[in-house]
């Protein structure tokens, strides 16, 4: 989940894997934005060759990133703590 204006929301683009580290990028349309803050959620599917029964690596860019240690999240739900 990220958080941004709701009319131009911070949304995955692309993802990809190298191993058991899996990149998501992270976009903004070029468009004009409210000035709200809301929630927006993004979904992906994992790229092939990640072992879910192993720890992930989940990189968002400048947002951070986040380790999943097998199978500990509800199908594939990926938190990333406030900074």
């Amino acid at each position: 989940m990220t958080y941004g204006s709701s009319t131009n929301p911070l949304v995955a683009t692309d993802v990809s894997g190298d191993g058991q580290t899996v990149t998501v990028t992270l976009a903004q349309r070029d468009a004009p934005a409210t000035m709200d803050l809301v929630p927006t959620t993004s979904t992906v599917a994992l790229p092939a060759g990640v072992d879910v029964e192993e720890t992930v690596t989940v990189v968002l860019g400048e947002l951070g990133s986040v380790e999943l240690g097998g199978k500990t999240a509800p199908a594939g739900v990926v938190w990333l703590p406030a900074q």
